[in-house]
């Protein structure tokens, strides 16, 4: 967040504005001593104000004041923010060793050129662009080589991304947000109201997947093949990969008592071969259906318990999760290997853990709502449409993003199809903007209001989406950010609070259990991700 300019600085900035818009002496007295008696001392309606009064003395200069304030910059740092020729200004101070009388005409005289050419979508990058030309038109050639601005053009970036994955993420954020997303989705991400992860990668890659292990001739060659795959598709996603199934693949090669030394093998290979941790490790404890392998039950699960011991003794970089489609298969579990471990409910779907989201194959992409924000000054009708537009911009966000993978040839050639992965959907403060728009202590109408949210999402996506709480530390610092500035309170909701509600039932959702009733209860009502606690 930036830091509140002084209130004089406001005042005085304002006054500046009024000037520029030939206010008259007089107005902008006026104006001034109204701006320092009001009692909210906040920028933006102090310049409502202002407007006000304008309107009322001098409609001429409200209508040019008034075009100042149309004018919105999108930043590098993914904000809109009100178009200031003071940054123009400091800018140009601090990148070169231009004065301060040439810094400030080529600032006014670029925010004249902005109003003559009623640019729509102005970026940082633009009017760097426009600041180098008035440089050069006054013969600062040495100085207009300091400020350029160093990057490739949209069309030599569309070339890269089509070879492959480009590495160079501030780049494709700039092309995904200026060319390859609309504007319209674009700025709800840059003011805020939405998130999308991984924004860089948006054209380029799908953000998680999970490898299944293929059974070769032998158990080295299925546990080498298994990890080159695994390093092989890595660069092609914006997480890191997980890997299931791989007790099955080793369960089809060995005897049961052979299974301690497969798995010991199996962890060092892994150890070995984790670049970056973050993605899970699949185990079965029962044959999915179609599988196709050949293996002993017993001895799939005696793989399975050997696994969990060796890759917690090496510390790999995949913690395991491991798949039930009964909740008694937890008896299969070793008892020791039973603590602070998750499990997968396979009871209705067969689901993969694809980091920290039990899918039917992988994660296409994660964007998130700031609930809180939507709850400002709203009723609970509008507070729910604002939520259904915003579900139905990320369902667009999500078949613009399969729509640009399914360009990418690299993808097909490694067998990726972006087409049947899942995307998510991440919900900030649900609870809290509930309570914030009904603003009544009624924990009843609260939740019957965040029902109400729920199934509005979930009509407007569909079912292949996952509906989460967010938990993108990335978009919580954003989020938590611009409620501040919106001086709103702003916290996501507690885990514990959501499980009381009840709303496992409507959203994807991690639970808890601390003992083996808690487990039960949670399989039964079919919460897809289990942590035992124990």
């Amino acid at each position: 967040m930036q830091e509140q300019e002084p209130i004089e600085e406001i005042v005085e900035k304002i006054a500046k504005e009024c000037e520029e818009a030939n206010a008259s002496k007089w107005c902008i007295v006026k104006i001034i001593k109204e701006l320092n008696g009001m009692e909210i001392k906040d920028a933006e309606k102090m310049r409502v104000r202002a407007l006000e009064i304008l309107k009322e003395s001098d409609p001429k200069a409200a209508n040019i004041f008034a075009s100042f304030q149309r004018m919105v910059v999108r930043n590098s740092r993914q904000e809109i923010r009100p178009f200031d020729r003071g940054n123009i200004i400091k800018s140009l101070l601090k990148e070169t060793e231009i004065t301060r009388g040439v810094a400030e005409k080529i600032g006014r005289e670029v925010e004249e050129k902005i109003n003559e050419l009623q640019i729509s979508y102005l970026t940082t990058a633009l009017i760097r662009e426009l600041v180098n030309v008035k440089l050069l038109e006054y013969g600062h050639e040495t100085v207009r080589n300091e400020y350029a601005r160093l990057g490739l053009p949209v069309f030599e970036v569309e070339q890269k991304i089509l070879k492959g994955p480009y590495s160079n993420r501030d780049i494709l954020t700039e092309y995904c947000l200026a060319k390859a997303i609309p504007k319209e989705l674009s700025d709800l991400h840059m003011s805020s109201d939405i998130f999308i992860s991984n924004i860089g990668d948006f054209c380029t890659k799908p953000a998680g997947f999970a490898i299944r292990a293929e059974r070769h001739q032998t158990l080295k060659k299925t546990i080498f093949e298994c990890m080159k795959k695994e390093r092989r598709l890595r660069r092609f996603f914006s997480w890191p990969l997980n890997i299931a199934e791989a007790n099955i693949a080793i369960a089809a090669l060995i005897e049961k008592k052979d299974a301690g030394e497969a798995a010991d093998f199996f962890a060092g290979a892994l150890e070995c071969a984790s670049g970056k941790p973050g993605g899970s490790l699949g185990l079965n404890f029962f044959m999915p259906e179609g599988n196709g392998f050949e293996a002993d039950n017993e001895t799939m699960i005696v793989v399975a318990n050997k696994i969990i011991e060796k890759t917690r003794q090496a510390r790999a970089g995949m913690p395991p999760a491991l798949l039930l489609d009964t909740k008694y298969k937890i008896n299969l579990v070793n008892a020791k290997q039973c603590k602070k471990i998750d499990f997968i409910n396979c009871k209705k779907n067969y689901l993969l853990p694809v980091n920290g989201f039990a899918a039917k194959n992988g994660i296409l992409c994660a964007i998130h709502i700031n609930l809180l924000k939507q709850a400002v000054q709203n009723s609970p009708e509008r507070f729910l449409e604002r939520i259904e537009f915003l579900a139905l911009k990320a369902g667009q966000l999500a078949e613009l993003k399969t729509r640009e993978l399914e360009k990418r040839d690299y993808l097909k050639k490694h067998g990726i199809d972006a087409s049947k992965m899942q995307p998510v959907l991440g919900l900030f403060g649900l609870m809290q903007a509930c309570r914030q728009t009904l603003q009544v202590p009624s924990k009843k109408k609260n939740i019957d209001l965040c029902n109400k949210a729920l199934e509005k999402t979930k009509k407007a996506l569909g079912e292949e989406w996952i509906i989460a709480e967010t938990e993108n530390p990335l978009a919580i610092k954003r989020f938590e950010a611009k409620n501040r500035e919106l001086k709103l309170e702003s916290k996501q909701d507690d885990k514990k609070a959501l499980l009381k509600a009840d709303l496992q039932k409507s959203i994807f959702f991690r639970g808890e259990a601390k003992n083996m009733g808690s487990f039960n209860k949670l399989m039964d009502e079919n919460v897809p991700w289990i942590m035992f606690k124990s």
